[in-house]
């Protein structure tokens, strides 16, 4: 199992529209629907300024077969109106080997606390 890691740097006051365009593209959706990937989230700094992009994977393999799609380079000309140093449809995160995980006792690893998943609409 690896996990992945994208960072990217955001422009200032542009955090929130890069949400709005991960929402609407359905980016994470996708990941998630992608055969290998357990789960993936999209996390902001205090400052707004970076972005880190993670996900989980069963392998290398089958997330290159997600850093392979067709539609990346369309995608990133959309990101990068939101970043300050820009990405291209190559652009690949940084791979880590889980070596140690941990599950809450009583949870599964796909369980999320109900105020902190994502609705659609964000209602709570």
């Amino acid at each position: 199992m690896i996990r992945t890691f994208l960072d990217l740097q955001v422009k200032p006051e542009h955090a929130e529209a890069l949400i709005s365009l991960f929402k609407a593209q359905g980016v994470l959706d996708q990941s998630v629907a992608q055969p290998g990937c357990h789960s993936a989230e999209l996390s902001v700094s205090d400052d707004g300024l970076a972005v880190t992009v993670t996900a989980v994977w069963d392998s290398v393999a089958a997330y290159d077969t997600w850093t392979a799609r067709d539609d990346r380079a369309s995608l990133s000309e959309l990101i990068n109106r939101h970043l300050a140093v820009p990405v291209t449809a190559t652009t690949t995160g940084r791979v880590h080997r889980v070596a140690i995980r941990r599950v809450a006792p009583g949870r599964d690893a796909t369980d999320e606390p109900a105020d902190r998943r994502d609705h659609q609409g964000d209602a709570p």
